[in-house]
């Protein structure tokens, strides 16, 4: 799952440097954001779910038998290929709100993250 901690970091950096009011950083930094995000995640993970869902029941015996170590099942992998390919489906969903973000930057609306700002404590 290092592809998916991996963009962590710019988006933490791009927060930081909004609040702090340094000029051009956050725009800079997003876009780094934006382009590790299209490398790890719209690239590489496909790769990965792809790997899985194709080449792991051809590799692996998907047997359960615990005297030998083998704990792959074709329900496991089944249910392993779904989450990563669910997971793949929720991302690209966001990579297109950050899209969205980006094109309202460029188009001088600024960006807004409208994602905390309803929320109402209890």
């Amino acid at each position: 799952m290092w592809s998916q901690s991996l963009r962590s970091m710019h988006a933490q950096l791009a927060k930081m440097s909004k609040y702090l009011s340094i000029p051009l950083a956050p725009d800079v930094i997003f876009t780094i954001f934006l382009i590790s995000w299209f490398i790890t995640r719209q690239i590489l993970f496909p790769r990965i779910a792809w790997a899985v869902t194709v080449d792991m029941p051809v590799k692996l015996d998907l047997v359960w038998d615990p005297t030998t170590e083998r704990y792959a099942t074709t329900k496991g992998w089944f249910f392993l290929a779904f989450c990563l390919w669910i997971l793949q489906a929720l991302l690209t969903v966001w990579f297109g709100m950050a899209c969205k973000v980006a094109y309202n930057v460029v188009m001088g609306r600024g960006a807004e993250d409208v994602r905390s700002d309803d929320e109402v404590s209890r």
